[in-house]
């Protein structure tokens, strides 16, 4: 049987909450993931982007936002 440990990614990608949402779904892109955990400053997870999530916001206005 498996364990968590066995299949868990070592190096989690998370995105800073201070990011630009462009520059956060160049990087998910890059890295071909549809999603990411979104940090504070100290570290703490403080939510996750997704695709889904930037199909919504992207463009316009929203473009400038913060993660």
């Amino acid at each position: 049987m498996r364990t968590i440990r066995d299949i868990m990614e070592p190096d989690v990608f998370w995105l800073p909450s201070d990011m630009p949402l462009e520059r956060a779904a160049a990087e998910l892109a890059s890295r071909q993931i549809s999603g990411a955990p979104v940090c504070a400053p100290d570290g703490t997870i403080v939510g996750m982007l997704s695709t889904t999530d930037l199909a919504e916001f992207y463009g316009g206005v929203h473009e400038l936002r913060l993660v």
